[in-house]
């Protein structure tokens, strides 16, 4: 498994291994709001002003 870490903003942007990649989107508090690998298997997140996820949904 590799695991790109972007230094600017400190978080992992990349994993990839066994064929396959996911790549993840961070917002200004450092909370991940998006998972997925692009094609068939990316989640959105939304979070409540105390970070915790109140929803989730992925796009079909």
């Amino acid at each position: 498994m590799i695991v790109e870490w972007d230094p600017l903003f400190e978080e992992v942007s990349t994993v990839r291994g066994n064929g396959s990649s996911r790549s993840f989107a961070y917002d200004a508090e450092g909370e991940r709001v998006i998972a997925g690998d692009g094609f068939d298997d990316t989640r959105f997140f939304l979070r409540g002003l105390d970070g915790r996820v109140l929803s989730e949904f992925e796009l079909i």
